[in-house]
């Protein structure tokens, strides 16, 4: 499961950022930066551990870090991989591009 969803995402609602999805010491986790507008310095880093749900291998818990301007902050999403998207709880829609780290291709 982690190697389908591991990968680069384009974020159109949050910044525009690229989202990088990837096995880190036995996590999964995500690494992005804030873009324009989300309040916060662009191109400052963030990072999220990523928990799958192990009966669905679709339903996805992940774990912001915690940092200055707010608690530890958890959200869920449903991984797609037929349309290659991710979908957030709160209606943002992350899209899985193909690149060399796009190890399903």
């Amino acid at each position: 499961m982690s190697k389908r969803i591991s990968g680069v995402y384009y974020d159109p609602q949050h910044g525009k950022c690229v989202r990088t999805i990837q096995m880190h010491e036995g996590q999964l986790c995500i690494y992005g930066v804030y873009g324009v507008g989300e309040g916060k310095s662009i191109g400052e880093e963030w990072t999220a551990n990523v928990f799958v749900d192990a009966e669905t291998q679709k339903l996805l818990t992940v774990y912001f870090q915690k940092d200055v301007a707010q608690e530890r902050r958890v959200m869920h999403a449903l991984w797609c991989p037929e349309a290659r998207e991710i979908h957030w709880e709160d209606g943002s829609v992350w899209y899985k591009l193909y690149s060399v780290f796009d190890i399903s291709a």
